[in-house]
């Protein structure tokens, strides 16, 4: 397992790539380049292809001409080529099978970790996207992290762990980025009915910033991220500290009634369940029905308080209807469609119109 010394930078593109940043900036020219450089037009092209290899001489060179010292041009080439070896190793078998334990196609296409087709390189990305150091780290971790998760219950689908394991780590990686007060239950449960109003707003770019900043001021940060491949989970909540809570939101349905349900059925979690575990709503065959079930009728009362269910269960089944009583109990019309198709009161084909339907931008 290879280590790289703190507070400096593992070079894995060429030095030609921080020459060429320079030139670009100071608007040199190659030709003019080639010139102070008193080389030819092949050692040029060598040295600009990384074929060439920067020797003392030319260090002082490019020291003089495009700045930083000698030594850095020196130790620039020589991480670089010692990178090179790095990435020609070839992984162990249990490296290997740990590497396609992941989807690293999707990974790669969201930007959690950069593209690249040495399965070394792709090995020592996915580290350092865990923030561990070797296998035997991670292992010890996520061992006790699949310890205390619980899965939601269904007949449908399920997730394969690695998948799961991939976008709880990006919500972490993104929760880290909300500054929070510390974790206050009670602040919470009084924001929820605030929370409820932004249901009716129809664009995610001002609900979930708002979303956000409620419920950052009680010490939970909600973050969203796209499922990959593998992930069927729509929501999730962990404690990453004592005092600070994390909600992932995946959009995975695209509609508005899922993704609220969602996110009051995370927030049940935290509000009535242990803080040591880790929820996931998932399509998933599981066994903690008790809770999963709390926390649905949690979210089912909090976006349908007990005094309208009645009302909504015996009410004329039209558009005209379910938008009048839809703005009466103050929630989207598209909450309410959810909720009806739940009770199996209608059908799920019918009245989804009244949904709002996102997608990925």
């Amino acid at each position: 397992m290879i280590t790289f010394k703190e507070n400096q930078p593992t070079w894995i593109s060429a030095p030609s790539e921080t020459i060429s940043d320079i030139l670009f900036e100071r608007n040199i020219s190659l030709d003019e380049f080639r010139l102070l450089l008193e080389i030819s037009e092949n050692k040029l092209k060598q040295l600009m292809s990384g074929k060439l290899e920067i020797n003392e001489l030319i260090a002082i060179k490019l020291s003089n001409i495009l700045g930083a010292s000698q030594y850095f041009w020196l130790e620039r080439e020589r991480q670089y080529r010692e990178t090179l070896l790095i990435l020609s190793e070839d992984l162990n078998d249990s490296e290997d099978s740990w590497l396609k334990y992941f989807p690293l196609k999707d990974m790669k296409a969201s930007g959690w970790i950069p593209k690249t087709i040495s399965k070394f390189q792709q090995y020592i990305y996915c580290l350092d996207y865990f923030n561990v150091k070797n296998l035997i780290e991670w292992q010890s971790k996520y061992q006790n992290q699949h310890a205390v998760v619980a899965f939601k219950k269904s007949q449908c689908f399920d997730s394969e762990q690695g998948a799961i394991d991939v976008w709880l780590r990006q919500g972490e990686i993104l929760s880290e980025k909300i500054s929070c007060q510390d974790w206050n239950k009670k602040e919470f449960i009084t924001k929820l009915a605030l929370i409820r109003n932004l249901t009716r707003e129809k664009l995610p770019s001002i609900f979930i910033p708002k979303l956000q900043e409620i419920c950052a001021s009680c010490g939970v940060a909600v973050v969203i991220a796209k499922a990959p491949s593998g992930c069927k989970a729509s929501g999730a909540t962990k404690f990453i500290t004592k005092q600070k809570a994390m909600i992932i939101l995946s959009f995975r349905h695209l509609s508005d009634d899922h993704f609220w349900f969602s996110f009051f059925h995370e927030a049940a979690h935290l509000i009535l369940h242990d803080n040591n575990l880790i929820f996931i709503d998932d399509e998933f065959s599981g066994f903690t029905d008790d809770l999963e079930s709390e926390a649905n009728s949690f979210a089912q009362r909090t976006l349908i308080p007990d005094e309208y269910e009645y009302e909504m269960k015996s009410m004329r089944l039209d558009i005209r209807t379910i938008l009048r009583f839809s703005k009466k109990i103050g929630i989207s019309s598209g909450i309410v469609v959810g909720q009806l198709q739940k009770m199996k009161i209608v059908p799920y084909n019918h009245f989804n119109d009244l949904k709002i339907r996102f997608k990925w931008s």
